[in-house]
């Protein structure tokens, strides 16, 4: 069972950095994930963004899981919460976001620094826009 969930998550974790919405910066034992998460939402909202911390190998992780709203380089917002994992093991937490007023496209950037002190990014774009009806 274990064996076909590793199997399962790096299928996932491969998956995203083909499809351009992840990004490693080193090649890493540890890994971050935004999970499933909407793309669409209203300006000047709070929302929870699920963040999946994944540890593999003789080593567990602890540490400080950065979640930030940007537009381009400039971080609008950013919150942290401090996790530990154990080796062979996954911590999911929620950290709340809050949207800027503005209409636009922007991105969430989940990051972690990894085992050789490098970071460890996810990246997911979102639209910020009014509703329509």
């Amino acid at each position: 069972m274990i064996r076909l969930l590793y199997t399962l998550l790096i299928c996932h974790i491969f998956l995203l950095l083909a499809c351009g919405q992840g990004e490693r910066y080193e090649t890493s034992s540890v890994f971050v994930t935004i999970d499933d998460f909407t793309h669409q939402f209203e300006p000047n909202s709070k929302h929870q963004v699920p963040v999946v911390i994944t540890a593999r190998g003789e080593k567990g992780w602890e540490g400080e899981v950065r979640l930030m709203v940007k537009k381009g380089e400039e971080v609008l917002y950013q919150t942290q919460q401090e996790v530990v994992v154990d080796k062979e093991s996954e911590q999911r937490i929620e950290l709340e976001i809050q949207l800027p007023e503005a209409e636009g496209n922007y991105e969430i950037v989940a990051e972690i620094t990894g085992h050789h002190g490098k970071a460890v990014k996810n990246r997911r774009l979102i639209e910020v826009h009014k509703p329509l009806i």
